[in-house]
């Protein structure tokens, strides 16, 4: 089954739920643009709308963030930031990189608080852009160029389907939002116990 993650969830390990913030040092996260922003059929393909599966140009993504407030706090293992990417350790890219090596962007940053540096980190994009839902299957189903779009009372259900996944192990889908992970590279990464991380699990078919 594939999963959805994402970053900042409330950990038990952490002792007070906290949202960080993060004021970049250098760079410019608005200026920040995708390699390849053409459309491919689905809505428009851009970098602050989030979630593309496509490579970021890296000439105006922050290598130095300060965080502002939680001091004391733990960072997380795996955090949100701009663009749907995720915050994450070294650890984290190792697991990926081991299922797709050289296919995702790990972009390093060297967080500061206080003036000095507290932690290294990564911001991970996803460079897989496909088309994997079992549309029929779907409810409501979804057109061959239409988008998911969930029912308002909570009855929907958002099927992907396995031959269209393929041997990829974490992508973005053209007609549905999401950071979404194979199950082998989610049982991999939820091994490693990171504190943040958050996900939720869908059907395959």
């Amino acid at each position: 089954m594939p999963f959805h993650i994402a970053g900042g969830r409330q950990d038990a390990r952490v002792p007070i739920k906290h949202n960080e913030i993060f004021v970049h040092l250098d760079g410019d996260p608005k200026k920040v643009s995708l390699v390849d922003e053409s459309s491919d059929g689905r809505f428009p393909v851009r970098f602050n709308l989030g979630g593309s599966g496509r490579p970021v140009d890296p000439t105006q993504m922050p290598t130095r963030l300060r965080r502002k407030g939680n001091k004391g706090l733990p960072l997380y293992d795996v955090d949100s930031i701009w663009g749907k990417g995720l915050l994450v350790v070294e650890r984290f890219k190792e697991v990926v990189e081991s299922f797709e090596p050289g296919v995702h962007q790990f972009l390093p940053v060297q967080i500061e608080q206080g003036g000095k540096v507290i932690a290294q980190r990564h911001i991970f994009y996803i460079c897989n852009r496909l088309d994997t839902l079992a549309k029929q299957l779907c409810s409501p189903p979804v057109g061959p160029d239409e988008r998911y779009q969930p029912i308002q009372d909570g009855n929907d259900r958002r099927v992907y389907d396995s031959s269209k996944i393929g041997n990829h192990h974490a992508w973005c889908d053209r007609y549905s939002l999401g950071t979404m992970t194979s199950n082998a590279l989610f049982a991999a990464l939820a091994a490693e116990d990171f504190t943040g991380l958050g996900f939720k699990e869908y059907d395959q078919a």
